[in-house]
């Protein structure tokens, strides 16, 4: 009778435990169909709980489906290809995508269902799509409805699991329908797997690490010791900048009242059956106990709850790590005495001003554990565990959960963080969050955002600069450029003169000496150093002679010119380095020659001034007798009197024409004796005649 109990207990505490895979949550990304345009569409997503999802973004490709009747060249596996149960490199022939020709999304069947058929699992359907080349898989459901791809925990799926770097989503029996009969209709077919809404967006990320500390666990117990691991640095940067809000969980279960003072459940439950957790090994009769775990569970959790009112909660990960190394189910060493060990190291009793190691005692209450009484941090527990109307209930470990919503995803430091930063509003997110462990580089030479920012639009504006951005990249204002607010509020690259700056050409001889230049380029500059002379070569095609047993020349060098064009950005290889201008004391004539205008000895003694020569040479003549000053007044003073004749002259003949004209208009008005008359007409005629020749 006592075994039949026994059974009875043990069966009925499985089910309670074994139950939560039927209450896996779904949780949802968007799958939208991109071309053909007129068939654009999204619909829901299911994402697996496996593979690196790529939280915050999409991924595009052509869909492809291993199908007869959907390809060109029918390929044959066992069973068939679009079940994905079989390695594509065995296929008839050999299937394998060509990255060459663009990104590939996979879409399969889940089963195959046929009798005598085992169907397979989902990673390793898209284990085996990955190997052919796909960069993301969409498996499609026999039925019409939606569920979450999980994991496996069996001995030949964790090589699978680790080493899944691609997307997997689920989509129900009717969409799937919708897109082959496009893939038949149309010659591609293009869809994004989208996760850019997949969780909400919060200014303090809000994430929950659901766990347990059993080690004695198989894969899921490796992939979280080493999260835990990994996650110790980052979650210190996270924590310390007030970025997020973390805060550790971990699974229990109530025993039934019916049961709570059977021996089955005083061994898994701490508070007479309040609390309790399963059997680390599966053996009631031997080894540690399910409230062994349930203690240690509660140290852990106390731990958190003093580390986060001294505001280091990220001591939490500093202890996990240190338990998951040191002790241990598996190592033998599993209780209170490891427990405070580990505190001890990540110094625990400095927190809260030295009173953390009896906070910490007080806290877990280790020896009233048997005791009928309610644990309000642990209730609380239970209650996060069953969710709500918002939050949806966490029945497997491990489970994260930001900002209220399941992440889905391999536990891996690097897709948990992008994860977390794509909680954050766009933009937003902490410098950590474009780290390239955490999302792509799109900046790298070679990358869409390095190509984009290259071009020549952006080169133009001066946005040169490719910035790196969780959601993308960002092409910003580069080197050589200052970024300022136009009056709009619109930002502007505009270009800095390096070349005006006195102490950067410090550093650079080649821009500063007597022939070298800077010249000025949009966000950059270039020295040109030893500029040719162009006088000293055939004297720059310029005038150019000897007189009096010395050298003149019309060409003159205007280094000083140019360097003022290439600082300005105005000089090129076609700006002259020199002009052909007369010397002083010369002057170009009709020939283009140059002639002197004095005495060049004595142009040279007045310093290259011939007006100066003119006049000393006036000024000489006067001292000697020659032409006086008052003489060149008399001269000029005649010239004016004879101009000053010329004019009055002139002014005469033009009023006796205008008199001529006024007695030929008045005959018409004014009667007139003969004589006059005849005058007139003769005066008339002579005006018309002196008018016709001007006219």
């Amino acid at each position: 009778m006592a075994m039949e109990v026994h059974v009875l207990v043990v069966t009925l505490l499985c089910a309670l435990v074994g139950r939560s895979r039927a209450e896996f949550l779904v949780e949802k990304g968007g799958l939208k169909v991109q071309f053909p345009s007129e068939n654009r569409a999204t619909y829901d997503m299911a994402l697996a709980n496996f593979g690196q999802p790529k939280y915050g973004g999409r991924l595009t490709g052509k869909v492809v489906y291993v199908r007869q009747g959907y390809m060109e060249t029918d390929v044959e596996c066992r069973p068939s290809c679009h079940y994905a149960c079989e390695a594509f490199s065995d296929a008839k022939p050999k299937y394998e995508l060509d990255a060459s020709s663009g990104t590939h999304i996979m879409l399969v069947d889940r089963g195959p269902y046929d009798e005598g058929v085992k169907a397979c699992t989902f990673v390793q359907k898209v284990w085996n799509a990955q190997n052919a080349g796909a960069v993301g898989v969409v498996v499609v459901n026999h039925k019409d409805e939606l569920l979450t791809p999980d994991s496996p925990n069996d001995e030949n799926s964790p090589e699978f699991i680790k080493n899944i770097t691609i997307p997997a989503g689920f989509v129900s029996s009717s969409v799937g329908d919708i897109l082959k009969g496009l893939l038949k209709s149309h010659e591609s077919l293009f869809v994004a797997m989208d996760w850019v809404d997949a969780l909400p967006k919060m200014q303090q990320v809000r994430w929950e690490f659901w766990t347990n500390n059993n080690d004695n666990c198989g894969n899921n117990c490796e992939l979280q010791r080493e999260f835990i691991k990994d996650f110790l640095p980052f979650s210190r940067i996270l924590e310390e900048g007030n970025y997020t809000r973390f805060s550790p969980h971990y699974l229990q279960w109530r025993c039934p009242d019916e049961l709570a003072e059977s021996e089955e459940c005083e061994s898994q439950c701490i508070h007479k059956g309040r609390y309790c957790s399963p059997d680390p090994e599966d053996d009631l009769d031997k080894g540690y106990d399910g409230k062994d775990v349930m203690m240690e569970n509660l140290r852990q959790m106390c731990l958190y709850h003093v580390a986060i009112h001294s505001r280091k909660p990220w001591m939490w990960w500093e202890y996990a790590a240190k338990f998951w190394d040191e002790c241990g189910v598996t190592k033998k060493q599993y209780g209170l005495a490891c427990s405070e060990k580990v505190f001890m190291e990540i110094n625990g009793p400095a927190l809260m001003d030295g009173n953390g190691l009896d906070l910490w005692r007080e806290c877990i209450d280790e020896q009233n554990m048997d005791q009928d009484i309610n644990i309000p941090m642990l209730d609380e527990e239970m209650e996060a565990q069953n969710g709500d109307d918002r939050l949806g209930s966490v029945s497997i470990v491990p489970t994260i959960r930001i900002n209220g919503k399941q992440y889905r995803g391999i536990l891996k430091a690097s897709s948990v963080m992008r994860a977390i930063c794509s909680g954050f509003p766009l933009g937003e997110e902490p410098d950590v969050c474009i780290k390239e462990w955490v999302s792509e580089n799109e900046c790298q030479d070679g990358e869409i955002g390095h190509m984009t920012c290259s071009n020549s639009t952006n080169t133009k504006d001066g946005r040169t600069s490719c910035k790196n951005t969780f959601a993308g990249f960002e092409c910003v204002c580069g080197e050589g450029y200052l970024q300022v607010v136009k009056d709009d509020g619109s930002l502007e690259c505009m270009d800095i003169n390096e070349c005006s700056s006195a102490d950067l050409m410090e550093k650079y001889e080649d821009c500063r000496c007597e022939r070298c230049a800077c010249h000025n380029t949009k966000g950059s500059f270039h020295c040109e150093y030893s500029i040719k002379n162009e006088c000293e070569t055939n004297n720059g095609g310029c005038w150019e002679d000897v007189i009096d047993g010395r050298h003149y020349t019309a060409c003159v060098d205007t280094i000083t010119k140019y360097k003022e064009l290439a600082a300005a950005s105005q000089a090129d290889a076609e700006t002259s380095l020199h002009e052909c201008k007369c010397p002083p004391c010369f002057m170009e004539n009709a020939f283009g020659e140059c002639e002197a205008l004095c005495d060049l000895k004595e142009c040279e003694s007045a310093g290259n001034n011939c007006a100066m020569n003119l006049l000393e040479r006036s000024r000489s003549k006067t001292s000697t007798g020659g032409i006086s000053v008052g003489g060149l007044i008399g001269v000029l003073l005649s010239v004016l009197v004879v101009v000053s004749v010329l004019v009055f002259l002139g002014y005469r003949r033009l009023r006796g024409q205008m008199h001529s004209e006024l007695d030929y208009i008045m005959t018409h008005y004014m009667p007139l004796n003969d004589e006059k008359q005849e005058e007139a007409n003769i005066g008339a005629a002579n005006v018309r005649q002196t008018n016709d020749e001007i006219i």
